[in-house]
């Protein structure tokens, strides 16, 4: 079995020649740190061991080796940190067998970890908005636009759909206002 290369050169994620050394390896498990093009350590990478090959396609045999994990192994069965500390956490989680495998399974082949999420999650900020607020008499949206300053446009006509839909705000009537599209008024129930 080919055994993986303990430094090697490779241009991934198109940030130019880096060079990947082996920090740490074990039968289930490995560390690789990375380094730029001028020799600058950028982050640490810890994967499960993965076996491929070992098959014969089209009358050509290809020898069984340990693959390095690409690019969609990431935050499954491989995961790339800052930290020496972080990557030796993770590393002893994989070989120790903590994560999924279950109780009384033997440890003979590499196992996936499910890791704590740090930092938030994806997207934009959950944005705390004011309490909505409904004139009393019949309104449209120019009108609730201007009651309720936290709000846009659309974010406002989505909440007021919401109402509309659980029958809190019912539409009272629709007026011509000149060009254009009629005016939709609305009213509390």
């Amino acid at each position: 079995m080919k055994l993986l290369e303990t430094e090697f050169v490779k241009n991934c994620d198109h940030r130019g020649d880096n060079t990947f050394k082996q920090v740490k390896l074990n039968e289930f498990a490995a560390i690789y740190q990375r380094f730029d093009m001028e020799g600058k350590p950028l982050e640490f990478e810890v994967f499960a061991i993965k076996e491929a090959g070992g098959t014969e396609i089209f009358g050509k045999f290809y020898e069984k080796y340990i693959q390095y994990p690409g690019a969609n192994a990431f935050g499954r069965t491989a995961w790339s940190v800052n930290s020496i500390q972080r990557a030796q956490q993770i590393f002893d989680e994989i070989t120790n067998g903590k994560g999924l495998r279950k109780q009384g399974q033997s440890a003979a082949k590499p196992i996936l970890v499910k890791l704590k999420k740090v930092g938030g999650g994806r997207g934009r900020p959950k944005v705390v908005r004011p309490e909505l607020v409904l004139p009393k008499k019949q309104f449209c949206m120019k009108d609730l636009l201007a009651v309720n300053t936290g709000y846009s446009q659309p974010v406002l006509y989505i909440d007021l759909m919401k109402l509309v839909k659980s029958n809190e705000v019912v539409e009272a009537e629709r007026k011509a206002m000149g060009r254009g599209r009629p005016v939709v008024f609305y009213k509390v129930k």
